[in-house]
């Protein structure tokens, strides 16, 4: 099953995160003790940071718009809708 995987700062505007396995992406941030709906926040960035580093380049992205969301809004809460 695919699904398309959001942020948002908050109730203003969502944009979507590019990433060609949505369900691995998930399963790699619940590792991080996250689950859909929860907000990240700069407690993450280290973590974030890293996964980015280490990630297949294809994947890169998606960790990176993650991580320069939550540096410009400093919390943003992720959702997957199918």
């Amino acid at each position: 099953m695919s699904a398309n995987i959001y942020w948002t700062p908050g109730a203003v505007e969502r944009n979507s995160i590019h990433t060609s396995t949505p369900q691995a992406f998930m399963r790699v941030l619940k590792v991080l003790n996250w689950e859909l709906g929860d907000k990240l926040d700069e407690s993450f960035l280290p973590s974030l940071r890293a996964l980015a580093e280490v990630c297949h380049e294809s994947e890169r992205k998606a960790y990176k718009q993650l991580i320069d969301a939550i540096e410009r809004h400093k919390e943003i809460r992720v959702w997957a809708e199918y």
